[in-house]
């Protein structure tokens, strides 16, 4: 499983900050590997089934956008969210992510 994390905009975007954050679980080790693969599969079904999140009325003009591109078992999956609509699940993977990743 690889997954890639992609952020846009923000106030003061700098182009240094925005380079993707990629986590491949072939290069963690065996049983970080299991653990995240497990959870990201988990929240990989929840988010495929549940409708985005809407954006807010007050959403905020500099407001982050998050891209997620989950490569897993041939398929390749999106997600997109943002700072003002953004599901819990959503936040979780994000998480992950930028826990276990590198730029």
């Amino acid at each position: 499983m690889r997954i890639e994390l992609v952020t846009e905009g923000g106030f003061a975007a700098l182009p240094g900050l925005q380079k993707p954050v990629v986590l491949d679980c072939a290069l963690l080790p065996a049983d970080v590997a299991v653990d995240v693969t497990a959870q990201c599969n988990e929240l990989v079904r929840e988010l495929a089934a549940a409708p985005p999140a809407a954006a807010t009325p007050t959403a905020l003009r500099d407001a982050r956008r998050y891209t997620v591109t989950v490569e897993a078992d041939g398929r390749t999956s999106s997600f997109t969210a943002s700072d003002t609509a953004m599901s819990a699940a959503f936040r979780h993977l994000l998480d992950l992510v930028r826990s276990h990743g590198r730029r």
